[in-house]
């Protein structure tokens, strides 16, 4: 056998996909206890930028290491993150059921903790799976690098609507005609194109440094 076949541009796409496929399984197994979230996703982070930095890399060993490594603070980022979700959800949920002063009040109120929410969900366990900082300072510089590099976050943030936000809507037609993509990519797909735009802007604040 040619041994430049391992190198084909079919066999490279191939063997991305099936890392993607592994992370997905790993992410949403190491997922299903709700405080072990938070580990889960910045494991499958810490995966993706390796992968994005180093090319093929052994993602079972790789994943248990980074979620080991980093259970304790990315279990306390989730359910930060998790914490100000349900507070935003909980203020348009207020906001919709009244009228008058109070409805615009906490609408405005939800919005904007919703805004912060979102900048929490995404960031500090990207953050966390690569770089070695305290919990204050994750939360410091996700809020830096949106203002740095606010439309590569809204970017993230577009391709996970995109993603999830149809389906959502269309709960039946998406699962009925997409219900395997989304079992086989649906969490490692969105999270590897948020990992490829984000670490252009780790490598230039890298440099920097």
């Amino acid at each position: 056998m040619n041994p430049r076949i391992n190198d084909t541009p079919f066999v490279i796409i191939l063997r991305h996909l099936g890392n993607l496929m592994l992370l997905n399984f790993l992410c949403l197994i190491c997922s299903l206890p709700v405080l072990t979230a938070g580990p889960a996703v910045s494991a499958m982070y810490a995966v993706l930028l390796k992968l994005e930095r180093e090319g093929d890399v052994s993602v079972i060993s790789n994943f248990f290491a980074a979620f080991k490594r980093n259970f304790l603070q990315a279990a306390l980022l989730g359910l930060i993150a998790l914490a100000v979700t349900a507070a935003a959800a909980g203020d348009v949920i207020f906001a919709l059921t009244n009228s008058g002063a109070m409805h615009t009040v906490y609408l405005t109120l939800g919005t904007v903790i919703s805004v912060i929410a979102l900048i929490l969900l995404m960031l500090p366990l990207i953050l966390q799976s690569t770089y070695k900082n305290t919990i204050a300072l994750y939360l410091k510089n996700s809020f830096l690098i949106v203002l740095c590099a606010p439309l590569r976050f809204i970017a993230c943030w577009l391709i996970w609507i995109a993603i999830w936000g149809v389906m959502v809507l269309l709960p039946e037609v998406f699962l009925y005609k997409f219900g395997f993509l989304y079992l086989m990519w649906g969490i490692s797909g969105p999270a590897w194109l948020t990992a490829k735009l984000l670490n252009k802007v780790f490598k230039q604040i890298e440099t920097k440094e």
